[in-house]
């Protein structure tokens, strides 16, 4: 299908959508052959295409005004159940707000679901259980003793969300197993396992110091324009830094950070003084974003600058989808630079080395050479 990754390669990361597979995906193939498949919540499957069969997409749908069932007029009965496609990332950082948007989740996809195998004909049918992976994104802290953020060993009041999930998910393999009725070929996949990140390796603050990526400078001072989420490269730390509280003073909706007023302080604050708990949920979101926060104090919405934007598109020769590792190198293929590039970034990162262990992490079979068309 052509994907291996969350983004593509266009001057930038572009978000993977149905349009850009290559081939067709099994669902289409069944329905060109007279079948009736039914996809609920498969990732990247927005906008659905029309067919002869139901499309619900799932991971990858825009949160707002999005047209995410096939048929459309599917949408409106879904989102009567409960049927969400996708979470809102701005509870990330508050992990009782994120257990109650997944749960909220699960329980409308558990619900469409089942209202879908029960009262639409179908003959292939694929749900995908996401929040198992998104759960282990946020909670393997709680269960793992040497995690960077371990709440393990800290007394009896730490949940094991993981395991909650994996029993949801248990439970409703078997719900809709039992609806399927007998004679039903079932298959039960995962796409990956679980395991913990103690580290990440910034790989665009890496590509920059090679020289392979180029950022823009800030007006008379040399720095490279990064934003605060993209880090910076050791030896700019400081013009980096500088750069961002800059940043920070144009931007309206972050006039409250520069006071100090951030949801890390204020939610720090009411935590120490036991009140953390009376935040209200609404509130808890317009203080951890500043799209959100920009709202509240009646400013119109903050456009950060893109990591498009931020980059010497002309004068760079690589860049990656962080965090995920794909670098795609933006030299034409038919261009004998091409070859030497991509060579030389896979032999530095075979000797890239993790300088708190003096050892080094990374070998040949790690960095694709040849399988992924548009990557180093």
């Amino acid at each position: 299908h052509g994907i291996v990754g969350f983004g593509a390669a266009e001057g930038g990361v572009a978000v993977i959508d149905s349009d850009r597979t290559v081939a067709g995906p099994l669902w289409a193939t069944l329905a060109a052959r007279g079948r009736k498949p039914c996809i609920v919540s498969v990732p990247f499957t927005y906008p659905p295409k029309p067919m002869n069969g139901i499309a619900v997409s799932g991971m990858g749908t825009p949160l707002k005004d999005s047209e995410f069932a096939y048929p459309p007029e599917l949408k409106a009965r879904l989102l009567g159940l409960g049927y969400r496609p996708e979470f809102d990332r701005n509870c990330l950082d508050d992990d009782d707000l994120f257990d109650e948007e997944i749960g909220g989740m699960v329980t409308g996809l558990e619900v469409a679901a089942k209202h879908l195998m029960q009262e639409l004909d179908w003959d292939f049918f694929m749900v995908v259980f996401g929040a198992t992976d998104q759960a282990q994104h946020i909670f393997w802290k709680d269960l793992d003793a040497d995690h960077p953020q371990s709440r393990a060993g800290t007394g009896g009041g730490v949940r094991n969300r993981i395991h909650e999930y994996y029993r949801m998910a248990d439970r409703f393999v078997v719900e809709l197993a039992a609806l399927a009725g007998e004679g039903t070929n079932i298959i039960i996949m995962s796409d990956h396992g679980g395991a913990p990140v103690y580290k990440r390796i910034a790989l665009n603050n890496w590509l920059a110091e090679q020289g392979f990526l180029k950022f823009k400078t800030d007006a008379g001072r040399g720095a490279p324009a990064q934003t605060p989420e993209m880090g910076a490269p050791a030896s700019k730390k400081a013009g980096a830094a500088s750069l961002q509280r800059r940043l920070a003073r144009r931007r309206t909706g972050l006039l409250l950070a520069v006071y100090g007023v951030t949801y890390r302080a204020s939610v720090g604050l009411l935590g120490a003084l036991g009140l953390k708990r009376f935040i209200p949920r609404a509130a808890k979101a317009r203080l951890k974003s500043p799209r959100r926060a920009a709202a509240a104090i009646g400013h119109g919405p903050v456009k950060p600058l893109s990591f498009k934007q931020l980059v010497d598109w002309e004068n760079t020769q690589a860049y990656a989808e962080q965090p995920y590792g794909q670098v795609f190198i933006t030299i034409d293929r038919g261009d004998e630079r091409y070859t030497r590039v991509r060579q030389e970034i896979a032999e530095r990162l075979r000797l890239f080395a993790d300088q708190d262990r003096k050892s080094t992490r990374l070998n040949s079979s790690h960095i694709p050479l040849s399988r992924m068309p548009s990557s180093a």
